[in-house]
C-alpha cells in the first residue's frame, strides 16, 4: 500500500514539473530579401514591434515570405499589401504550401505606390483573421520595416 502511494505522488510529481516545460511549436515567419534572411519571428515568443532596415529597394528586389503553423506550411495562403490607410494595393494568392519551406514570392513592383506606408498582411485556412507580418515605411528612397 505504501509502495502504491509513493507511486502516486511520484506520478502526480511529475506532471506537476512537466506543466512548467517550456511551450513548442507555435506560428513562426522568415522575411527573405533577395534571398538573404533579415527576419525571423516565433509569433508565440515575440509578439514585440521590431524595426528593420532593408535599405532602398528596387523593382526587381525578390521578397519571400515563409509561414509556419507549427511546423507546417498553410492552406489557401494570401499575402495583402495596403497603404497606411489600408486601401488595397496588391492581393497575392499563393494557394497551398507543399512543405514546411514554402515561400511565398514576390517583388517590390508588386507594391505599385513607390512611397509611404505599406503593410503587409498574411491570411491562411489555419488563419483566417490574418496577421500584419510588417508595416514598411519608404521616405526618401530608403525602405525600413516595422514588423
Amino acid at each position: 500500500m505504501k509502495k502504491h502511494v509513493v507511486l502516486c505522488f511520484a506520478a502526480a510529481l511529475c506532471s506537476l514539473f512537466l506543466s512548467f516545460s517550456t511551450k513548442r511549436g507555435g506560428d513562426s515567419f522568415a522575411i527573405f530579401l533577395n534571398g538573404k534572411q533579415v527576419l525571423q519571428q516565433f509569433v508565440y515568443a515575440d509578439k514585440s514591434a521590431k524595426t528593420l532596415s532593408l535599405g532602398p529597394l528596387r523593382d526587381n528586389d525578390k521578397i519571400e515570405v515563409q509561414y509556419s503553423h507549427c511546423g507546417r506550411p498553410g492552406k489557401d495562403r494570401v499575402i495583402t499589401i495596403t497603404d497606411e490607410k489600408n486601401n488595397l494595393l496588391k492581393k497575392l494568392e499563393f494557394g497551398d504550401g507543399e512543405n514546411g519551406s514554402s515561400r511565398m514570392v514576390f517583388y517590390r513592383r508588386d507594391i505599385t505606390a513607390k512611397s509611404g506606408t505599406f503593410k503587409l498582411f498574411y491570411t491562411a485556412k489555419e488563419l483566417p483573421e490574418g496577421r500584419i507580418l510588417a508595416t514598411i515605411v519608404s521616405t526618401e528612397g530608403k525602405v525600413v520595416a516595422k514588423l
